[in-house]
């Protein structure tokens, strides 16, 4: 069991690092994003906005970057939580990165 729990964390690891260089090569072969710049992550509560999120806090570190969000329903009926944007409130808390907030939409 030690030893697949272990290999996951491996996995996990190279796919991180993966990410994080292939963003960080974008942002720098396209210019994304220069010294002074304020970058919005919109934030749906879905998987690859978090993911994002994430990574251009870790690299905040090696780069001029400082990731501010928006949180905001994507307007898909049926897919979206009504309480998702406490959690991603909740989240966004914990990894300390300010947020405007966009009030949930009544369906």
């Amino acid at each position: 069991m030690q030893t697949a729990l272990h290999k996951r964390s491996v996995n996990q690891n190279k796919l991180e690092k993966r990410l994080r260089r292939q963003v960080g090569q974008a942002i720098q072969d396209f210019n994304m994003i220069e010294a002074g710049d304020r970058v919005m992550v919109c934030l749906s509560g879905g998987k690859d906005s978090y993911t994002l999120l994430d990574i251009l806090l870790k690299l905040k570190a090696s780069a001029p970057v400082e990731p501010q969000c928006r949180q905001g329903d994507p307007g898909r009926q049926g897919v979206t939580h009504p309480d998702s944007h406490l959690a991603t409130r909740y989240h966004l808390q914990c990894v300390g990165v300010g947020s405007e907030q966009e009030p949930p939409q009544n369906r």
